[in-house]
């Protein structure tokens, strides 16, 4: 669960029966900006990359997702803890 408390605050809660941990969250900057340079989309967006005869630029085309679910069965759904 994710609150906003002054640090009385989260004193009080961190003294609760039944409360684990109380931890501040920590902000990350993603640096996300750059991303398309180094995988070179630019050039797919605006279709250097790809020869005149085959232009796209998505203009026509239909895209589907098949969504089939989630596995149960996966280890993230254990009950057991991994770590």
């Amino acid at each position: 669960m994710a609150v906003l408390l002054t640090r009385e605050e989260a004193d009080h809660v961190a003294r609760m029966p039944g409360v684990v941990e109380v931890r501040k969250d920590i902000m990350y900057d993603l640096d996300t900006d750059a991303g398309p340079q180094w995988i070179g989309a630019e050039s797919i967006w605006d279709g250097s990359a790809t020869p005149d005869s085959m232009p796209n630029f998505g203009a026509g085309v239909v895209v589907g997702v098949l969504d089939t679910g989630v596995n149960l069965d996966h280890p993230s759904f254990s009950d057991a803890p991994e770590d």
